[in-house]
């Protein structure tokens, strides 16, 4: 009985072994290529309200306007989009797109006077600059490992007219976003809190304290 339950478990050692073997010869799953890694992100973002907007420019119609009188068909309608034009697009590239989409001689596309600016450079994350804001970030928060990413702002700021002097603008909102916040933003009862305000101001002084150590 001793020598058959031997004999089993050397045959069970044998197919562990041989089945070990087999496995080490199998070629190691291939990692997917730079092109294969940027088509899954792609899928993914775009599977997401946000990050569609990100990889896209964004269109939203703010202002229209026709008749006077809900019985009397009016003369002539207008309509004011707004466009958030992703890097890589330009005015005149957008307004191309619109006309041939619309393809329609009775209406005409113009720009307004507003804001009339194609989209900023992006700037070097690995730059000093950069750096300086991760540092003053991490300072914020001592003992946590804070990673800090550079991201695409969708929205319009002031920093778009430091771009002729600039080669490193970077946008950045130094005040914490709760449950809500970003709902509020330009719209009803837009605020934010007396202690986030506090910490803005702590990480702009921080920021500040650094600029010495970069160089022009």
């Amino acid at each position: 009985m001793k020598r058959i339950l031997l004999a089993v478990v050397v045959v069970l050692a044998a197919l562990v072994v041989a089945m070990m073997v087999r496995v080490a010869q199998l070629p190691a799953p291939a990692a997917p290529s730079a092109a294969a890694a940027a088509v899954q992100i792609d899928a993914a973002l775009a599977a997401e309200r946000l990050g569609a907007a990100l990889m896209r420019t964004t269109i939203s119609p703010t202002m229209l306007s026709a008749g006077i009188k809900d019985n009397v068909l009016p003369p002539e309608a207008s309509a004011v989009v707004n466009f958030r034009i992703r890097p890589g697009e330009t005015q005149e590239s957008v307004i191309a797109y619109v006309i041939g989409t619309i393809d329609d001689t009775l209406l005409v596309v113009a720009p307004t006077d507003s804001a009339r600016t194609d989209p900023s450079p992006v700037s070097d994350a690995s730059s000093p600059a950069f750096q300086l804001i991760a540092s003053t970030i991490r300072a914020m928060l001592p003992g946590e490992r804070v990673p800090v990413l550079p991201y695409l702002v969708m929205g319009g700021t002031d920093a778009k007219y430091w771009n002729e002097h600039s080669d490193g603008v970077f946008r950045f909102l130094a005040v914490p976003l709760r449950d809500g916040d970003v709902a509020r933003v330009h719209g009803v009862n837009e605020r934010i809190r007396v202690e986030d305000y506090a910490t803005a101001v702590g990480f702009f002084s921080g920021l500040l304290r650094g600029l010495g150590a970069l160089k022009e």
